[in-house]
């Protein structure tokens, strides 16, 4: 019967280590864009490591990300975005990556 209960510990402190070790932070904030290309750019530069999901709204420019923090976190994330040539709060796109954006993808900047 003690080794069951000794089992049923281990197996419970396992699994709580192993949820800790992968933990996940959400954040979402404002990326300039335009379209669904825009979209798929923004997507694109970040399918990295660290980042499990990001997803982009063309309507409210809204980019939502989970990420491990232990591995990237938001400022990295929004530099990213700004070397694919988009603006988000923090980071302002350089003009060079902002420049080789399609034409459809170039939103008005705010200086």
């Amino acid at each position: 019967m003690n080794k069951i209960k000794l089992l049923i510990i281990v197996t419970f402190l396992l699994f709580n280590f192993s949820n800790t070790l992968s933990a996940q932070t959400d954040t979402t904030f404002a990326v300039s864009g335009n379209c669904g290309m825009c979209k798929n750019t923004i997507e694109t530069a970040l399918d990295v490591k660290g980042i499990k999901k990001a997803t982009w709204n063309t309507e409210t420019k809204l980019l939502a990300v989970s990420f491990n923090p232990s591995k990237i976190n938001t400022k990295q994330i929004m530099q990213l975005i700004a070397d694919a040539g988009y603006d988000t709060p923090l980071i302002k796109a350089d003009s060079g990556a902002y420049s080789k954006l399609h034409s459809c993808c170039k939103y008005e900047r705010k200086e």
